[in-house]
């Protein structure tokens, strides 16, 4: 795939069959690679210890090894996506949480997920934003594979993930009662908002028959 490249969902597909090909032909995972190849992960560690960026630096990402309350056991840790939206005196940094992706023991994405934002701090994403996030999103050439995986794992299923916002806001809406926002956002009783499980063969064979 070239380097500053806006990736389509076909493309995203393309490139996503071949990472999946060669993690089977070399017993290869990218997500252990990231982690370092580590034989042993303690629960609630985070590695690596400095997050990894990509698509030009305006997205980064890191990797929480522990269980995500109603997640099935089969997860070994799921990545924190983070997008960087305007900088303001409210949010210096600008970065926004977009996504959960939790992943199994033997290396497969499980499901994406949104969080509560006292789980990850920064900014509120709406789903309106999205659109033009995604215009910001693209290979880089200076990043390592697995920047580019997760960049084409966010362009297959982008559509998924406004309805995960959607649904995101819905439950916050059920959740809050008589809350005001602030209460309900800040709530450490409140921890996964919504969940999309991921069936990637399944999605991938959808794309190269359409």
């Amino acid at each position: 795939m070239s380097p500053n490249e806006f990736i389509t969902p076909k493309k995203a597909s393309h490139y996503l069959r071949e990472c999946m090909h060669g993690m089977s032909t070399h017993d290869h995972q990218l997500f252990l690679e990231y982690l370092h190849n580590c034989k042993i992960i303690n629960q609630d560690e985070t590695r690596p210890y400095d997050d990894l960026y990509f698509g030009h630096n305006r997205w980064r990402t890191y990797y929480h090894h522990h269980h995500t309350p109603d997640h099935t056991h089969d997860e070994h840790g799921h990545f924190h996506i983070f997008a960087q939206l305007n900088v303001n005196d409210s949010h210096p940094d600008g970065w926004a949480h977009v996504a959960g992706l939790s992943m199994g023991k033997a290396g497969q994405p499980l499901c994406w997920f949104t969080v509560n934002q006292w789980v990850a701090g920064g900014p509120w994403l709406i789903s309106s934003q999205w659109p033009a996030i995604m215009k910001s999103l693209d290979i880089d050439a200076e990043h390592e594979v697995l920047g580019h995986w997760l960049t084409c794992m966010l362009c297959l299923y982008q559509h998924e993930i406004i309805e995960l916002l959607d649904l995101r806001e819905r439950e916050l809406v059920i959740h809050q009662g008589s809350l005001d926002v602030n209460t309900s956002l800040t709530d450490r009783n409140i921890y996964t908002l919504s969940e999309q499980p991921i069936h990637l063969h399944e999605k991938l064979s959808t794309m190269h028959t359409n």
